[in-house]
Parts: structure tokens; C-alpha cells; sequence
């Protein structure tokens, strides 16, 4: 590379002149407006963000999703069809399934970032292990 060029690339004097002002603005606003434009433009993944963001409040805080006890049940509703005061229905003691559902998310979910958080050293040297001998 000519010596030339690369003074005027290392000083900026082949881009010409820059303003204080004229670069990208920072701040998080225009980056937020980037993603909500991104966000919009697919509807089928902004639902699909919006359902498992649902589920994982409903896993953490089940009492705003859920008013049942999801051990109490009452023997006159057993085995009631899906309606409005149970989503899913009744079981045979007359459970909520709905509550039972929220309840038992709320556990696997807890049991599996507690399964995945206290190990998480050795699961890079399993995938390393497990997909590099052989190539």
C-alpha cells in the first residue's frame, strides 16, 4: 500500500472532513425504536416472544394467571369440561387443571435453571467433546 494512502486513511483525509454532530446519535431511544421496527414488521415472532415471556411470568407469579389452589379440589366438579371458570377443565378429585399446569411450570422451570445454573462449566467441554472428535 502506498505510504500515502495509508497517512490518509490512519488521519481521516480520505473521508474528508467530520462534523462533531454528524455522526449516529447515541442513546438507547433510537436503538429501542430499532427494535420495536424489527419486532413489528414480524407479527408471528412478536407473538411468539409475547407467549413465552407469558409463560415464564405465569412460572414465577402464578397468582395474577391463577386464583385456584391447584391441590384443592371439590368433589361436585369433577371431570367438568373446559368453560370459563376452569380454562382446561377439572380432574377427578375436581382439581383446576389450569392452576395445576401453572403450578407444575412453576417447578420445572425453577428445577431446570437451578439443573442448568449449578453446572455450567462442564457443558461447553461436552459439546466440545461430543462434536469434535471425528472431523
Amino acid at each position: 500500500m502506498p505510504e500515502s494512502l495509508v497517512d490518509d486513511v490512519a488521519t481521516g483525509a480520505a473521508l474528508g472532513p467530520v462534523e462533531p454532530g454528524s455522526g449516529p446519535r447515541p442513546g438507547r431511544g433510537r436503538e429501542l425504536r430499532r427494535v420495536l421496527r424489527f419486532l413489528l414488521r414480524r407479527p408471528g415472532l412478536s407473538a411468539s416472544v409475547l407467549v413465552v415471556v407469558l409463560v415464564v411470568l405465569a412460572a414465577f407469579r402464578p397468582g395474577p394467571f391463577t386464583s385456584q389452589d391447584p391441590l384443592h379440589g371439590v368433589s361436585s366438579q369433577n371431570f367438568r369440561g373446559a368453560g370459563g371458570a376452569h380454562w382446561f377443565g377439572t380432574d377427578e378429585p375436581g382439581r383446576d387443571v389450569f392452576s395445576r399446569v401453572v403450578h407444575g411450570a412453576q417447578l420445572s422451570l425453577k428445577a431446570t435453571l437451578i439443573a442448568v445454573g449449578r453446572h455450567p462449566a462442564p457443558a461447553p467441554l461436552f459439546g466440545v467433546a461430543g462434536g469434535g472428535p471425528g472431523r
